[in-house]
């Protein structure tokens, strides 16, 4: 997805959190999540599912809290960890 600006309202929960999957286990690479969360068009955002939303929001402010030395890898990807676990789990 990364590099077409995929809408936020053509994604789903399930493609987020695969695409987020793929790139924290097993090891984190940041760089390859600031640039699918970046390349985002939030266009409309206000019709795309709250889920989604939800999700891209708080990775976004991880991945801007850890790039700006306010959160280390070893929590981000803690608390990136949490994020797909709360969504399984209410899924």
């Amino acid at each position: 997805m990364i590099g077409r600006l995929p809408a936020i309202v053509s994604l789903s929960l399930t493609d987020v959190l695969a695409a987020m999957q793929e790139w924290i286990d097993p090891v984190l690479d940041r760089s390859a999540l600031e640039a699918y969360v970046s390349s985002v068009d939030w266009s409309n955002a206000e019709r795309a599912d709250p889920a989604v939303r939800l999700v891209l929001g708080e990775v976004e402010w991880l991945t801007h809290a850890a790039a700006e030395g306010e959160i280390g890898e070893a929590e981000l990807a803690r608390r990136l960890h949490s994020v797909l676990a709360g969504q399984a789990f209410s899924r």
